[in-house]
């Protein structure tokens, strides 16, 4: 076979200029070795990058969790310091002009908080708050307390309020209601302890809350509840005002899979049913793509990727999965307290954030390379002309001789000794014959 192959190659090659046979294996080898520097340096800028990326997402990771930890320990320290002040005497439990005026101080000063409640064993309410999102016809942000007291306290009554914290009118009224049917009540006085309550509906409006409940012991006797809502649509600011990515996302997953909050704003919930219950919404269910293909992809790193159990990625390590034109790397960081949240925060984050810088590094590499590989081009070709111009000089000479042009002088670069010698040769042709 390769008997045939030259018999096949030899005379073509032997047609090939000598110039080109210079050249070409010249290039191959700067094609090759330069092609080849260029791959090594993406391919080792690429695994940097990638182990870097690795690192800053479990530090993004934490550093949501300390956050989301700030954020939530203000209605935490708010409701403990009122327990505090209501089982020491400091505030009396019956008067409610007190009390509401001790949770507008603490609105005022916080403006996180969304409300602070308290609800009594007779079924008597009173809370304040701030109404961040327009939930009723007034500004947002405007003051609002709301109560269910005196003769009439399954009649709710929310009030807009003055910043010198004076009632202005009536904003909504809800009949039928009775504090000890609510989930924030019933939960503080069954656990006997501090605790956050699953996510529920506010009113029937779309909008749903979680909150942070404790009983209210005096003498030992169960005397009442405090809680303070956390409107998961603040949940949803607060995790899209997050400074970690220009277009990545953060979500909130309780085990079952399903939303707590999103920084892209989408509601948690499909639907809720006249006030009373929620109609939860699945990550894997959700409009937004990427939350949907990250909640998809962690669910196939399990061993059984039919169910929406995703309490196996609960310490899972960094990694990635494929998405629209590019990678996407992934973290989840457990998220648990002692109240009773039992969360996954799920990091999600464009390769395209961290490549940018290597990508740029990849194209000067490239044009450097590209360069290179003209510069030698140029180098090549000046090189095999100047060692072939003698060359192809002497051979036309010869060509001259064998014709009987003697008359003929060639001239050769004498700085080239090995070719210069060649004319002396060639010079005894004639005095042979």
């Amino acid at each position: 076979m390769i008997n045939s192959l030259r018999k096949i190659l030899a005379p073509r090659l032997h047609q090939v200029p000598l110039r080109q046979v210079l050249i070409l294996p010249f290039l191959l080898q700067i094609f090759a070795v330069v092609g080849l520097v260029g791959y090594l340096s993406y391919r080792s800028g690429q695994q940097a990058v990638t182990d870097l990326a690795n690192q800053l997402m479990e530090e993004t990771g934490q550093n949501v969790s300390n956050r989301l930890d700030a954020f939530l320990e203000i209605p935490k320290h708010l409701v403990e310091l009122n327990r505090s002040s209501l089982e020491a005497g400091e505030l009396d439990i019956n008067d409610f002009e007190q009390l509401e005026q001790q949770f507008f101080r603490q609105v005022q000063a916080f403006p996180s908080i969304t409300t602070l409640n308290f609800a009594n064993t007779r079924g008597e309410l009173v809370a304040a708050g701030r109404d961040r999102f327009s939930l009723f016809p007034i500004p947002p942000d405007t003051l609002v307390t709301w109560d269910a007291l005196g003769v009439a306290p399954n009649i709710r009554r929310f009030y807009q309020v003055d910043e010198q914290r004076n009632r202005m009118k009536v904003v909504h009224t809800t009949p039928d209601f009775n504090a000890h049917r609510r989930i924030w009540y019933q939960i503080a006085k069954d656990a006997q302890k501090p605790n956050w309550t699953p996510m529920f509906p506010v009113l029937n409006l779309p909008i749903a809350s979680i909150s942070i409940t404790t009983p209210i012991y005096v003498n030992e006797e169960f005397r009442g509840v405090l809680s303070s809502d956390v409107l998961l649509e603040a949940l949803n600011d607060f995790l899209s005002n997050l400074e970690f990515s220009q277009s990545g996302q953060v979500f909130i997953l309780e085990d079952s899979g399903d939303l707590v909050a999103t920084s892209t704003l989408e509601q948690p919930f499909i639907e809720n049913i006249n006030g009373i219950e929620l109609v939860r919404l699945n990550a894997v269910e959700s409009d937004n793509w990427l939350t949907q293909a990250t909640a998809q992809a962690l669910l196939n790193r399990g061993k059984d990727g039919d169910t929406r159990n995703f309490s196996f990625v609960s310490n899972a390590p960094p990694g990635t999965q494929p998405g629209k034109r590019q990678r996407y790397f992934v973290n989840t960081v457990p998220y648990q307290d002692q109240d009773g949240l039992d969360w996954l925060i799920v990091v999600v984050v464009p390769e395209s954030d961290f490549m940018a810088e290597i990508s740029a590094n990849t194209r000067i590499t490239i044009v450097l390379c590209l360069l290179a590989l003209l510069v030698a081009t140029i180098l090549g070709v000046f090189t095999a002309r100047w060692i072939t111009q003698p060359i192809l000089k002497l051979n036309q000479a010869a060509k001259n001789l064998r014709e009987g042009q003697w008359e003929q002088e060639t001239e050769v670069d004498s700085s080239r000794q090995d070719v210069s010698r060649l004319p002396e040769r060639d010079a005894r042709i004639p005095s042979s014959q």
